[in-house]
């Protein structure tokens, strides 16, 4: 099966089930049926497979390694997560003097690089602090890498990242991170604005 078949069989299932009218005029049901379980009956589809899966997962593969290093998440979470999708966000972004910042980030569009048989892939990092108006108070390239390795294509990568930022004084500041893919060319720049509090 062809991943054009793949896809063009889950795309006409959606289109039958939403075909499926609300009332039930012009249509036979047998006793005690609804419009909706008549409507799944005679539009029944079979059972996916994992070949089915597969060639999906393909498709999504191949429109990965097109698309522009970006993230799906980037925000400041209360502790580090353990596991992809698993944060806390944090509800608001000011600080106390001497606070750590921490950012849960969910990378897409990386590089996966054969290696064996398997692949590897990874990012790494550069930071700056800076004034709301763009001045560089302080800065470091390649502050942390992250490099990992598979037998899979993963997609599900999750990344914490801590800033310790003692003596900051209180005031507004921007975190600037820049991602660089380990695998190619590839990289993108987000800001995440945060507030250092006055001390009680």
């Amino acid at each position: 099966m062809s991943q054009l078949s793949a896809i063009s069989r889950l795309v006409a299932s959606l289109i039958v089930l939403s075909a499926v009218p609300a009332s039930a005029e012009g249509w036979s049901f047998g006793k005690g049926d609804s419009a909706i379980q008549a409507g799944a009956r005679a539009y029944a589809k079979p059972a996916a497979t994992v070949q089915d899966i597969v060639l999906l997962e393909r498709a999504v593969d191949d429109a990965w390694e097109t698309m522009a290093l970006t993230r799906r998440h980037a925000l400041f979470v209360g502790k580090p997560a353990s596991l992809y999708g698993g944060y806390e966000e944090r509800p608001n972004s000011v600080f106390a003097p001497g606070e750590k910042l921490i950012t849960y980030i969910e990378p897409m569009g990386y590089a996966w690089v054969p290696d064996g048989d398997g692949y590897r892939f990874g990012i790494t990092m550069d930071f700056a602090v800076k004034s709301p108006s763009g001045e560089v108070l302080a800065k470091q390239d390649s502050f942390q890498t992250f490099s990992f390795s598979s037998r899979f294509k993963n997609r599900e990568v999750f990344v914490n990242v801590t800033l310790a930022l003692d003596g900051l004084p209180p005031g507004d500041y921007v975190a600037a991170y820049t991602l660089r893919d380990k695998g190619g060319p590839k990289s993108f720049s987000f800001d995440q604005p945060f507030t250092i509090a006055a001390k009680n």
